[in-house]
């Protein structure tokens, strides 16, 4: 009993079908650009590490100041740089402000608030403080916002100053009468 197992047919057959699959990768290959090397599945190229693509050519990414992806196909700036295609920015950080965490803008230091392009100083009145932000301002107890200033705080009897320290509140027994109190009995 003979047995004839296909093995050689098979190899033939995939022999016949990969064939212009080869011949079609080695003419891309061939085609190939400097800085490129063939693709990984056989068929046309790509660009070598440090390289984009550029209509047929493999062109360098050769910015100063970048930093190549994993991959090598993109970028981004270094830290304290700003992309703006096709290039990286130094970053100009103002006198009183320092570089941000992202690393690519900046803030004003405390006690300095953002005027354009510079940091000036929080502006504090008679009867403020520097709030915890650092970048504004607010009012001492007893003492309320009035556009840029400090006003001292009127309270109404019978009423009395609020939990904040800025505002105030009725005592029990009585309800608002525009600036005043009004006893809730009457």
């Amino acid at each position: 009993m003979r047995s004839d197992n296909g093995l050689p047919k098979l190899a033939l057959a995939l022999f016949l079908v990969m064939t212009p699959v080869i011949a079609t990768a080695q003419v891309d290959v061939a085609d190939a650009p400097i800085n490129s090397h063939a693709n990984r599945h056989g068929y046309g190229w790509v660009c070598d590490w440090g390289h984009n693509k550029v209509e047929q050519s493999s062109v360098a990414i050769q910015p100063p100041n970048v930093l190549l992806d994993a991959r090598a196909h993109d970028w981004s700036c270094e830290r304290s740089y700003l992309r703006v295609d096709p290039s990286c920015l130094a970053v100009t950080v103002p006198a009183d402000g320092y570089l941000d965490a992202s690393g690519d803008g900046w803030k004003c230091e405390r006690g300095f608030q953002q005027s354009g392009d510079s940091c000036v100083p929080v502006d504090v009145p008679d009867y403020g403080y520097l709030a915890s932000s650092g970048r504004n301002w607010e009012c001492e107890q007893q003492c309320k916002r009035e556009g840029h200033r400090c006003a001292a705080l009127v309270i109404p009897a019978p009423a009395h100053i609020s939990r904040s320290g800025n505002g105030w509140t009725f005592n029990l027994g009585y309800r608002p009468q525009g600036e005043t109190c009004d006893s809730s009995g009457s």
